[in-house]
């Protein structure tokens, strides 16, 4: 059963026994700010020089990145649920149905995706967003681009 949003540091622990206290309450404000949509809050999480990935396109630094929050998310009214945590080397993942007022694309009013967060210096160094298909799913089609 999917977690709520604001999960507690301990609970993120409880979770996943790997995440180190540091991560934990980096995680666990994530979650709050998304929530509670205190997007200039959330933009203070991210390093200066921070990497964002929503499906495939790139966002590098704050103001990049500040962008795409005032762009595509800041009006989504965004829920997560998380329903498991993994640590994988020095990446954390969440994996989590996300609602909100976003295209689907056809799929049901929510969507399952991967959050990989990796963390530096108590910052959100790198956050990558991924769709998640079931692995019977036909495989996206990509644009080819030539180079």
């Amino acid at each position: 059963m999917p977690r709520p949003t604001d999960m507690t540091p301990h609970q993120l622990q409880t979770l996943c026994p790997e995440v180190s206290d540091d991560e934990a309450n980096v995680l666990s404000r994530l979650l709050g700010h998304l929530h509670r949509a205190a997007y200039d809050e959330l933009l203070g999480m991210f390093s200066q020089d921070a990497h964002v990935n929503d499906q495939l396109r790139n966002f590098w630094g704050l103001d990049r990145i500040r962008a795409w929050l005032e762009e595509e998310i800041s009006d989504q009214h965004l829920q997560v649920s998380i329903s498991s945590i993994r640590k994988h080397h020095d990446h954390v993942i969440l994996s989590a149905r996300m609602r909100g007022d976003f295209a689907t694309g056809g799929l049901s009013d929510s969507v399952l995706v991967d959050l990989h967060v990796k963390i530096g210096g108590s910052k959100i160094v790198r956050l990558l967003i991924l769709l998640v298909l079931t692995d019977d799913a036909p495989p996206e089609v990509r644009v080819q681009v030539r180079l």
